[in-house]
């Protein structure tokens, strides 16, 4: 595409800023790519792109964290970076119900076990409310 850079830089100008982050995301990612295709063109709007999001104030962490892990990515290898950036990723191709089924934000992701693995049996919490108030019910309820 003969005029891409122009149209990246077209972002970079005074209205970043009031840009969704997700077409923000999609500049910085585009500018990379082109930078890496076409260095002595983009070098400048992709400085502009960088300073833009990392600088901003409105833009979300996670964009930041992302332009400042890629520009630490470029400055310390720039040949690894590029070897990993432009490699072609393999389609994944797997319908929603094969996933596996996880309750997010739950032991159950980090462990990959189900559920019930973290979860006491509701007698449980009472022979420890026992145990911890009231020795005499636990030996009660052991004779029954």
């Amino acid at each position: 595409m003969p005029y891409a850079s122009d149209y990246i830089e077209q972002f970079t100008y005074d209205n970043f800023e009031h840009l969704p982050d997700e077409l923000k995301e999609a500049v910085l990612r585009s500018s990379i790519f082109l930078f890496l295709k076409h260095p002595k063109d983009m070098l400048t709007i992709l400085a502009r792109v960088f300073e833009r999001i990392i600088n901003a104030d409105t833009t979300d962490a996670k964009l930041k964290d992302l332009a400042a892990q890629y520009y630490r990515a470029m400055s310390a290898d720039m040949q690894s970076f590029k070897h990993l950036f432009l490699e072609r990723r393999p389609y994944v191709d797997v319908a929603a119900e094969q996933l596996p089924k996880f309750e997010f934000n739950t032991l159950e992701v980090v462990y990959h076990l189900p559920k019930e693995k973290f979860i006491r049996d509701v007698r449980s919490f009472g022979r420890m409310y026992a145990l911890e108030f009231d020795p005499e019910m636990l030996k009660k309820a052991d004779q029954q």
